[in-house]
């Protein structure tokens, strides 16, 4: 039982170990139509800070990722043009309408 257990606990570590995050390029949000981006693979040597300057955060904030989930190789969504990203939120524009509910509420003193 013992050599059961120890072998399952190394196999799942060594399976952790290998689990990548999803790239952002795969996945579809509404507000991306707002933006014209194109999908880059990043490069070994390349970080955030050498290719965007002081815009890297916004690049990140449009990927819907921080740092600790970039990593070589990952496609990333990269806007054509940075200004286009300038204060990006995910939120939608506007939103429709909710329905109107009351609450009633009775309070005892």
């Amino acid at each position: 039982m013992t050599i059961f257990l120890f072998l399952t606990f190394f196999a799942s570590l060594a399976y952790s170990g290998q689990q990548k995050y999803r790239s952002p390029c795969k996945i579809h949000h509404p507000g991306d139509s707002r933006v014209e981006f194109e999908c880059k693979r990043l490069r070994a040597g390349e970080n955030f800070e050498k290719l965007f300057g002081d815009r890297w955060q916004d690049v990140l904030r449009f990927n819907r990722v921080d740092r600790r989930h970039v990593y070589q190789g990952i496609f990333l969504k990269i806007p054509k043009n940075l200004k286009d990203i300038e204060g990006f939120t995910s939120m939608p524009l506007d939103y429709p309408p909710g329905p109107v509910s009351f609450i009633r509420a009775s309070f005892v003193v």
